[in-house]
């Protein structure tokens, strides 16, 4: 970081350290430790310093404050408009109905801008993660299984240790990758992440080079709105969506990976060879694959077509019908147009047993759905959801009641947890919001202890948050269907109360007044 000397002293903190690595000095400062000195030649060979002030629960508290913004219209860029014309120009399907996709380079990079040698940088991070595995042999092996699955469903083949070089320039990158454990999932409990973002030693990496826009995904809540009209409906996940997708050979070297089974053998080099989450133009490639396929069976398919490109939030399909048989063939037909794709669609949910029917067993969530009422529970779109009693509803969980005080940053970090998409748990969460204010308002930092009078106000809402899993909001509206509807959004505006920003009208013909208030 490079910083003016004039601010300097505002950001200085308690806190020195003398004769570090010989005489070098150390400053505690609101970003962190700095350097400073001269280093001695003889005992450093290597001498950098990293500082990095990001916070998760930032990213947490922005997402939370995010879910009630009213979008703004887009307008495409530049670069969202070549990006469109580069996948056309190059998206293939194969034979067996497959799509092959390229990797939207930025063209005319500026000068110095390319990527440099990654493998050694790749190899630090495996070996960490190695001797994390040995002291967990559950998660090494789950860890394991699922890299050893890439190699067994031809997702990942090996290749040459020899990083590519062409004019001084390098044309491979190896994807340094870790373990994430999800416990709450019902399928695969531990997922690898690649990182496309690691430096290379020309400072730059894979992610500083390719496009990532532009965004094509739906808006949460109109999927789940629209799936509300619906007297039956059925959801389900596409498998390994991304992993469908295969990248073109000239650019599976840029997706490299290191990796053995155990620390006695040699380290393998492989390369990746479908879309992989971690490079950021993967959602992109992925949602625009779908639309893709909708596109190209919109004739022969046109039902499904349409359900895939309105009905889908990433992976995750949420759609229905008025009557019995149309819902059955609504969903036959889109597993039919997914499958001709190599899409399979599994954890199949429906509110109705019917609609389940002659499914195999492999493809839906449970086999006792809709059997057992506890068994009938899943999260669609981060909300639960009972098929059985066809109702959402929301789980919390437990919260311990501070005896004393709490800090800010623990307050603000269960609040930020707090997932309300529809705006359900409004009379609930605005009282987090306006303890929120408050803490800013008191001027308390991160670590300090709040407040009395704040730490009360936390007591009560947390109390009051246990009862959360009580609330429940039916999925289907019952609504006639030779109606017409229509919903329209309001926002508060500092001029006049309020101004219609939005309007959402279904395929239903339903007919209703807006207020204002």
């Amino acid at each position: 970081m490079l910083i003016g000397s004039d601010i300097l002293p505002s950001i200085i903190k308690l806190g020195l350290e003398k004769h570090i690595s010989g005489n070098l000095l150390a400053q505690n400062t609101e970003f962190g430790w700095i350097i400073s000195g001269k280093p001695s030649p003889n005992s450093v060979v290597t001498f950098a310093s990293w500082s990095n002030n990001t916070d998760p629960i930032n990213e947490e508290l922005k997402k939370f404050l995010e879910l009630e913004t009213i979008p703004n219209e887009k307008s495409l860029s530049a670069a969202d408009i070549w990006c469109e014309m580069f996948y056309k120009n190059t998206v293939n399907r194969r034979s067996d109905g497959r799509y092959i996709v390229r990797l939207p380079f930025i063209p005319d990079l500026p000068t110095g801008k390319h990527l440099g040698s990654s493998r050694r940088s790749a190899m630090g991070p495996i070996l960490r993660m190695e001797k994390t595995l040995e002291k967990n042999p559950d998660l090494a092996s789950e860890y394991i299984s699922v890299l050893s699955e890439y190699l067994t469903l031809g997702h990942m083949s090996p290749t040459t240790s020899s990083e590519i070089i062409e004019n001084d320039r390098f044309l491979s990158f190896y994807l340094p990758h870790h373990a994430i454990v999800k416990p709450e999932r019902t399928s695969t409990k531990v997922r690898v992440v690649f990182n496309a973002s690691k430096r290379t030693e020309s400072g730059q990496s894979l992610n500083d080079i390719l496009y990532t826009e532009p965004t094509l995904q739906n808006d949460l809540m109109n999927i789940v709105l629209k799936w509300r009209f619906f007297k039956y409906v059925f959801n389900g996940d596409i498998q390994k969506m991304y992993r469908q997708i295969l990248v073109h050979e000239d650019d599976q070297q840029f997706q490299r990976v290191l990796f053995r089974t155990s620390p006695a053998e040699k380290v393998q080099d492989l390369c990746l060879k479908t879309v992989t989450f971690g490079v950021n133009c993967a959602p992109y490639l992925a949602i625009r694959t779908l639309h893709q396929l909708s596109e190209d069976c919109s004739i022969s398919h046109p039902t499904a077509a349409c359900i895939l490109k309105n009905q889908t939030y990433v992976d995750n399909i949420l759609s229905g019908a008025h009557s019995l048989i149309e819902a059955k063939s609504h969903l036959h037909e889109l597993i039919e147009l997914l499958n001709s794709a190599g899409f399979p669609l599994k954890k199949i949910t429906s509110n109705h047993s019917q609609i389940l029917n002659n499914l195999p067993p492999e493809d839906l969530l449970s086999e006792d759905f809709l059997r057992i009422e506890d068994l009938s529970e899943t999260k669609t779109l981060g909300i639960q959801w009972n098929a059985m009693v066809d109702f959402f509803f929301y789980k919390v969980t437990p919260i311990d009641l501070p005896t004393t005080s709490v800090t800010k940053r623990r307050v603000l970090s269960i609040v930020a947890k707090l997932f309300d998409p529809a705006g359900w748990l409004t009379p609930i969460i605005v009282v987090a919001k306006v303890l929120m204010q408050q803490l800013w308002i008191d001027g308390t930092n991160w670590d300090e202890e709040i407040k009395p009078n704040s730490f009360e106000i936390w007591k009560s809402f947390i109390l009051n948050l246990s009862d959360i899993h009580h609330i429940k909001f039916p999925v289907g509206l019952n609504s006639p269907l030779k109606v017409e509807f229509k919903f329209t959004g309001f926002a508060m505006h500092q001029k006049r109360p309020t101004v219609p920003v939005c309007t959402f009208v279904p395929s239903l013909k339903i007919m209703s007044s807006t207020q204002t208030y």
